[in-house]
């Protein structure tokens, strides 16, 4: 538990933009007023609470959107960042270079690194990640002559240094993500993190509104 009431939220949503996962982020497009409408407005203390969301975009290589003004505060910045990523992955395009993203394996270490980077502050942290791919780890490199540069025991640490709650959205075992990689834990045995079936929220057998409503209500005590 929390000692205190979060007066600031950091709200990353780490994402696997690549053709396969265009059907789950439409409906995360659709419902993210479900989500910050769940996060408390004020503290214990009768403070208004500040939020910031960002948009982190990953293919072989990562991409904050929007790249101008990547912080965000209402949903719909959220949905307008959402709709520039989803659009920039399509057919399965690189982010920066718009070449072909050539093999199965995605970013997503980088992706989280950029964020455990930019030195977070807010009381609760929350990292929303979504993928259907396993990862690819440094010295990797993809196509495009992209290069990873992450290991996964850094980017454990680094959540864990900086007490991130990790929620995924994923195939039910996914090495490193729900299920621990190589002798280490995996990102969602976190305290305070959570793991949701991709195919239980595409086939609508989980409610992605209740799912992330949950998720955002929880964010303040658990």
């Amino acid at each position: 538990m929390r000692e205190a009431t979060p007066e600031t939220y950091e709200i990353y949503f780490v994402l696997d933009v690549s053709g396969s996962m265009t059907p789950f982020l439409t409906k995360l497009r659709n419902e993210i007023v479900s989500f910050t409408e769940s996060i408390p407005e004020r503290d214990a203390q009768g403070r208004r609470t500040r939020v910031d969301y960002y948009v982190v975009a990953f293919v072989n290589d990562v991409k904050w959107f929007p790249e101008e003004s990547p912080r965000l505060t209402s949903a719909i910045g959220v949905q307008d960042a959402l709709d520039r990523a989803i659009e920039a992955g399509r057919g399965d395009l690189n982010l920066t270079q718009r070449t072909y993203n050539a093999e199965p394996a995605e970013n997503l270490l980088d992706a989280i690194t950029s964020v455990t980077a930019s030195a977070p502050t807010a009381d609760a942290r929350l990292m929303l990640i979504a993928t259907d791919a396993p990862f690819a780890e440094s010295p990797t490199i993809l196509s495009s002559n992209i290069a990873v540069r992450t290991s996964f025991t850094r980017v454990h640490q680094a959540l864990a240094d900086a007490d991130f709650r990790v929620h995924a959205f994923t195939p039910e075992l996914l090495d490193g993500v729900t299920r621990e990689y190589r002798g280490t834990p995996a990102l969602t045995d976190l305290p305070g993190s959570s793991k949701t079936s991709l195919r239980a929220l595409v086939e609508g057998e989980v409610d992605i509104a209740t799912r992330l409503s949950l998720i955002a209500e929880e964010a303040s005590c658990n």
